[in-house]
């Protein structure tokens, strides 16, 4: 059985590597004593690591957790069949092997492009990258991270396992997650903010004529014919995965690709720079400063909020609106009831043990950019509609179970979020105000 291969370029700042990222190889005596890698490579694990995530989507979105997303056995097998696990139920090797081949690109440092200071607007690549430029954690100053530049080239490649059960069919099924990771996601870090986004650069060998045909660069010449291309090819990849109907209800507790559960915006807009801003800059900072600032207005609600918890104002459970957009979500009052930086977090805590470190909450909202004939930039926006945090068996915040916390005021009760209709109500307020900075439509991918 042939492999697939496949050339890609990097569109957005594709941030990569090992266990080290952010240190430099040292001198040959230092790399002999410690070996810590590159400061950037593109990774074999990480590209299986997203296109795991990517098949469990459209599993999940065909129904083989069922239909209440509870029934994961057949969804865990499904996806071992492909990517192979470790657990003793489904522990098999992997059926698709992956390789990358011939890297042209020079890794580089992220670069903050203003200093932040009071009063001056942050820089929307700023935003969008945040983590990746140099920090002091922990009282220790920790370089900038590397990243591979928009065009850097790479070759994939996906190479069915020899004797592998199934192989052409576990190689159909990478090849689907390869083309949703490159139409709607990215690889490495801050991808959900638009990093690492990937472009065709020829045609793929071997594709399977099973599946759409991922558009080379040159192909797709206006955010209409992006969108059109996404909502015919996600139409043939559910029906690919499709198993059992899946009905409405209130929210899946994992990414499921489905119409119900994920919806794909393409804005009616195209971005072209210059060689002194190139074209992914120019479209980070346009997209960026838009969602900060209706970060920082929107979240005026919240601070007042958690301003009146803290100060015990009042002791009704409180609503954090922003929370439904990733947690921690940290909170900074320069002076507060008489006392001065008073720091707050809202984050989510184990029913189990609420003592334990705080646990993470990825953003439901994807940014992603795709490049288009004239080398300018569209985006696409992919809302998911899941739950917050893990449910559990009292499934309330309130009763005992997983709950949402303030942890730095004299309180110590569960604080509320929102339910999914004000997780829908805050995104449309989010793509208003999207719409209304950049002067351009949303339009709603349907499949």
């Amino acid at each position: 059985m042939a492999d697939v291969q496949i050339q890609l370029r990097v569109v957005t700042p594709l941030f990569m590597g090992g266990a080290e990222p952010r240190e430099l190889g040292g001198t040959p005596a230092e790399v002999r004593a410690e070996p810590r890698g590159t400061p950037a490579e593109v990774r074999a694990l990480g590209v299986r690591g997203a296109l795991r995530w990517w098949l469990r989507a459209a599993l999940g979105g065909g129904g083989w957790a069922g239909p209440a997303f509870t029934e994961t056995k057949d969804l865990w097998a499904a996806e071992s069949q492909v990517f192979g696990a470790a657990d003793s139920e489904h522990s098999a090797a992997s059926s698709v092997m992956i390789w990358i081949n011939d890297v042209k690109g020079t890794p580089q440092p992220i670069l903050k492009e203003r200093p932040t200071q009071p009063g001056v607007r942050a820089n929307g690549r700023d935003y969008l990258l945040y983590g990746m430029h140099a920090t002091r954690i922990a009282g220790q100053d920790q370089p900038a991270r590397y990243y591979y530049p928009p065009g850097s080239i790479f070759t994939l490649c996906l190479r069915p396992r020899l004797g592998a059960d199934n192989a052409a069919h576990a190689l159909e099924r990478a090849c689907a997650a390869l083309w949703l990771l490159v139409m709607l996601g990215g690889l490495g870090a801050r991808t959900r903010h638009g990093a690492g986004c990937l472009a065709v650069v020829a045609p793929a060998t071997n594709w399977p004529k099973t599946l759409p045909d991922l558009p080379v660069v040159g192909t797709l010449d206006s955010p209409r014919a992006l969108l059109n291309m996404l909502q015919q090819g996600l139409a043939q990849i559910r029906a690919l995965f499709q198993k059992d109907p899946i009905p409405s209800q209130a929210a899946s507790p994992f990414t499921v690709l489905h119409p119900e559960y994920c919806h794909v915006f393409v804005l009616d807009k195209q971005w072209r720079g210059s060689p002194q801003n190139p074209t992914w800059q120019l479209a980070m900072d346009a997209v960026g400063q838009s969602i900060s600032g209706f970060r920082q207005r929107d979240g005026l609600v919240d601070s007042r909020a958690v301003a009146d918890y803290l100060t015990a104002r009042t002791k009704d459970p409180i609503q954090v609106a922003r929370a439904a957009l990733g947690l921690p979500l940290p909170f900074f009052f320069p002076q507060l009831d008489g006392k001065r930086g008073v720091k707050a977090v809202v984050n989510w805590y184990k029913a189990e043990d609420p003592s334990a470190k705080e646990q993470r909450a990825a953003s439901p909202l994807l940014v992603h950019f795709a490049q288009l004939k004239d080398g300018s930039l569209a985006l696409v926006l992919v809302v998911l509609y899941q739950q917050l945090i893990p449910p559990n068996k009292s499934n309330t915040l309130l009763g005992g179970g997983n709950h949402i916390e303030i942890r730095g005021g004299p309180q110590n009760t569960p604080v509320a979020t929102l339910t999914v209709d004000g997780y829908a109500d805050l995104i449309g307020r989010l793509q208003d105000v999207v719409e209304a900075d950049l002067n351009a439509p949303f339009r709603l991918a349907r499949y």
